[in-house]
């Protein structure tokens, strides 16, 4: 699996319909598929065990002893 599908992943599982609606109101030239409605505190958890999953790979790389971790450890928008 690569990195691109796990973010999709969390992405999708981070989405939030209703925000997603509200989003497409904002900027209605856009394809409404285009819109996820993913919130910004859910994207910074993204980001952050992103950055710390970065990490944690290139060290494993130097160090056999590292574990890695999964960057789809974002809580879905419904376990908020």
């Amino acid at each position: 699996m690569s990195i691109f599908t796990d973010i999709e992943s969390a992405l999708t599982e981070a989405k939030d319909e209703k925000f997603a609606l509200l989003t497409q109101k904002t900027i209605p030239t856009l394809n409404k598929e285009s819109f996820i409605g993913v919130r910004t505190p859910d994207l910074r958890k993204l980001a952050k065990n992103l950055q710390s999953a970065m990490i944690l790979a290139i060290f494993s790389q130097l160090s056999p002893t590292v574990s890695s971790r999964s960057i789809s450890s974002i809580p879905s928008s419904s376990q908020r």
